[in-house]
């Protein structure tokens, strides 16, 4: 018994040593692989395994890799790519660029956070049937060597991630380990001398602005691929707009007004105002220049990205855009049908127009609601709010249905926005020229309206529609999705092109006046309006227009200048910078910029 007791003893250790020692192997191993004091050659070339080697689509591949990190004293990273590569880390764009033959180099100090690092790499592929990424990342600490991580089958990968892949939240463990295509610098067809370049990328402090094309875009830069520092803008040319003391918060920048090249019959491109940090001081601006001088220079603040995704020649001048449930792109052309842009080459990017509907034509609106899509524009009975339904889901709409008829012409002061109401019915904007054909229900909201001329004679407007137009003007409707019971919510507007609710159920719209009245007396400034359940804003046709300060008249939360709003979208999510989360996106096609405006309830 005595000698069975020694011999399990024995066993026991001889199995607790080489479990301890098999444990320190691995580790040493997995260190001597991903962080020895390696040459750029060791790098490996990685790609998913979802395609063959030499037969790689032209898709885009997305890579992670975590690593923790404590205080390094300088850290960098050098990057080959076949063919085009974007860098985040934790989520933050770091540079971008194209190329196999040298190894580019990145300066990441700045993005780099003591703790856990994710580092994620978009490549694209945009010819040829062969793609790859090798990698280096060093990290320089006092008093001990270089930390080296080098791409290899460590890191994972998926050529089709959700939102947010970039970022050290994204949960990737059902990513695949990429696959291992051979040694940097020896591997076929990428053989070259081993060299280091610096890449051109923006200062440390500065992201990358450029985002990269996929094979279907127009080139975003000069040279195709890599973003350009910009030098900051004179902060003397920045004149703020005017200000209201109201709950609206406006830090924003003056804007950066788009150039254009060429003469557009549709409104033209935005160029993206942005709102300041709490402290005031005031973002950077960056260029972003075409190369092909047939689309106009944007301006951006930094952590934004541009990428285009299909040209004026598949879709034309665009009324409105939505996404419906499926994540699909629905297009409204201006005088022409509903349009889907598909992606047809499953790269992840969107890059073909089809045609979803020609049925109901000029659409102002678009809502996707439970598999169906309501709009407004001019289909079988006239102008009127349609329910589209594409019954069996093969891309063309089937049935087309009037909840809401309207009089009169289709213009852009007629019926316009839709979007869900936080009680469940439909909200739709409409301009001073809709003419409805219905009653609106007694449980109406807002049920007595006047015109309250000021002085008579009246002076009206030089516009028919305008003269016609009685109290009270444009407004705010909302029915049920079958178009009963249809309340005027709000009156008192004119353009009404847009309007959104904020996380809290609360209603804003961006309105403006007729712009022929700039500099009369009675011109009324571009506004933002919250809008509260029978709320009357006081627009009437010519001189009647209400004053602000009348006690029938709400006044507005903030005065934007000069201006023509077009679509409007409160930012619900957590990818743009914390700044803008549940700020007031809206567009502004007259004077080519995008405005966002963080709402801040009063103390009162």
């Amino acid at each position: 018994m005595m000698a069975l007791s020694w011999f399990m003893a024995t066993v026991r250790s001889v199995w607790r040593y080489w479990l301890i020692a098999g444990w320190v192997l691995a580790i040493t191993s997995g260190w001597g692989v991903d962080c020895a004091r390696a040459g750029i050659d060791e790098a490996q070339w990685i790609w998913s395994p979802d395609h063959a080697p030499n037969n790689v689509p032209h898709v885009s591949c997305y890579f992670r890799k975590t690593i923790y990190v404590n205080q390094p004293e300088a850290a960098y990273m050098e990057i080959a790519a076949d063919d085009a590569y974007e860098i985040y880390i934790n989520g933050r764009s770091v540079g971008s660029g194209e190329g196999w033959r040298t190894m580019q180099r990145h300066d990441i100090a700045s993005f780099i956070e003591k703790g856990s690092n994710v580092f994620a790499v978009r490549v694209v592929n945009r010819s040829g049937s062969t793609a790859g990424l090798a990698a280096k990342i060093t990290f320089q600490e006092a008093g001990r060597p270089d930390r080296i991580y080098l791409s290899n089958p460590t890191w994972r990968t998926n050529v089709r991630p959700f939102p947010l892949w970039n970022t050290s939240n994204y949960i990737d463990r059902r990513w695949e380990a990429a696959r291992n295509l051979g040694s940097y610098g020896i591997t076929e067809p990428w053989i070259v001398p081993t060299t280091v370049s610096n890449a051109t990328t923006p200062p440390p402090h500065a992201d990358t602005i450029a985002s990269l094309e996929s094979s279907n875009a127009d080139r975003v830069t000069g040279n195709g691929m890599r973003a350009r520092p910009i030098p900051r803008p004179d902060e003397t040319s920045r004149v703020p707009p005017r200000r209201i003391d109201s709950p609206i918060i406006d830090d924003q920048v003056e804007p950066a007004s788009a150039s254009f090249d060429v003469p557009r019959p549709s409104p033209p491109n935005e160029a993206i105002r942005s709102t300041a940090d709490r402290t005031g001081t005031n973002p950077q601006l960056m260029d972003v220049p075409r190369g092909d001088g047939e689309h106009p220079e944007f301006k951006l603040p930094l952590n934004f990205q541009i990428q285009h995704v299909v040209g004026h020649d598949q879709v034309g001048s665009v009324n409105a855009m939505t996404f419906d449930e499926f994540g699909q792109i629905i297009v409204a052309r201006e005088d022409g049908p509903l349009l889907t842009v598909v992606d047809t080459n499953n790269n992840g990017t969107p890059d073909t127009a089809r045609l979803y509907c020609d049925g109901v034509r000029d659409c102002r609106g678009l809502l996707a609601l439970s598999g169906e899509l309501y709009v407004t524009g001019n289909g079988p009975d006239g102008i009127a709010l349609y329910r589209l339904s594409d019954q069996d889901r093969d891309g063309r709409v089937e049935s087309i249905k009037a909840l809401i008829t309207f009089d009169g012409e289709l213009d852009e002061l007629g019926p316009n926005g839709l979007a869900l109401g936080p009680d469940g019915l439909i909200y739709m904007s409409f301009g001073s020229h809709t003419i409805p054909t219905f009653s609106y229900a007694k449980t109406s909201p807002l049920r007595e309206y006047y015109e309250g001329d000021l002085n008579l004679p009246r002076m009206g407007s030089p516009y028919e529609n305008d003269i016609k137009a009685e109290a009270p003007g444009g407004g705010i409707l909302r029915c049920d999705t079958e178009g009963r019971r249809i309340e005027l919510v709000a009156g008192g507007l004119h353009y009404g092109r847009d309007l959104a609710f904020n996380p809290e159920g609360e209603l804003f719209v961006h309105d403006a006046d007729r712009e022929t009245q700039l500099q009369s007396p009675w011109d009324r400034p571009t506004r933002l309006l919250h809008v509260l359940p029978g709320s009357e804003f006081g627009w009437r046709g010519g001189w009647a227009k209400w004053p602000s300060n009348w006690l029938d008249s709400l006044p507005p939360n903030l005065d934007t200048g000069n201006g023509i709003p077009s679509g409007a979208v409160f930012y619900d999510h957590v990818r743009y910078p914390e700044r803008y989360r549940q700020a007031f996106f809206t567009c502004d096609w007259s004077e080519g910029r995008i405005l966002a405006i963080r709402p801040q309830r009063s103390n009162g």
